[in-house]
């Protein structure tokens, strides 16, 4: 009914974002509101290929995002009123693995001095940056898709690191504080 109800909008964003109109959904407020002039529509677009193609379409109508303080990837379509909110979503084996406890706790570890080596999935939900040390940052917080670049150098708390396969996990579960440090111009 919803995807019904905002097809006016949906239909011309997925045609600019050249996906497939059924890799598209709503979360958030217009769960249970309308879309209005002061508010936004929150969608969500699945898969790697849709959510790529997707994304580097959107990305040139981002506004720049401050390092201190994540938010929204707010942007219009062309053409469009309403404010679109995109979170990009791709499976990921690690969480069902948390859910079912199949993986080693490793107990926690500083990310103080270990910077972003690779971005390319940040932009999914949750969030994965592959850091120097060749471990993989897993953030569950919604302001942190599409947020650090490669060459940034974090800060933060020790987090909670798992371990499936050869493959070790630095995760942000909560509200855990994470400060990167830029480390060139945006």
């Amino acid at each position: 009914m919803l995807l019904a109800e905002h097809a006016k909008v949906l239909e011309p964003l997925a045609a600019w974002c050249d996906v497939d109109q059924r890799a598209l959904g709503i979360y958030g407020s217009a769960m249970y509101k309308s879309a209005g002039t002061q508010g936004d529509l929150d969608v969500v677009l699945y898969g790697k290929t849709a959510c790529r193609r997707a994304h580097a379409r959107i990305n040139g109508r981002l506004p720049p995002r401050s390092i201190s303080h994540p938010h929204h990837l707010q942007f219009h379509v062309p053409g469009a009123t309403v404010t679109l909110d995109p979170r990009f979503v791709a499976p990921h084996t690690i969480t069902g693995l948390l859910i079912s406890g199949d993986y080693t706790d490793e107990g926690t570890e500083p990310i103080d001095g270990l910077w972003v080596v690779d971005a390319a999935d940040g932009i999914f939900y949750p969030s994965r940056y592959t850091l120097s040390d060749e471990s993989v940052l897993l953030s569950y917080r919604v302001g942190h898709s599409a947020w650090l670049h490669p060459g940034d150098v974090l800060s933060g708390p020790p987090l909670p690191v798992y371990q499936r396969d050869d493959v070790r996990y630095r995760m942000l579960l909560r509200c855990e504080t994470l400060t990167p440090h830029r480390t060139e111009a945006e």
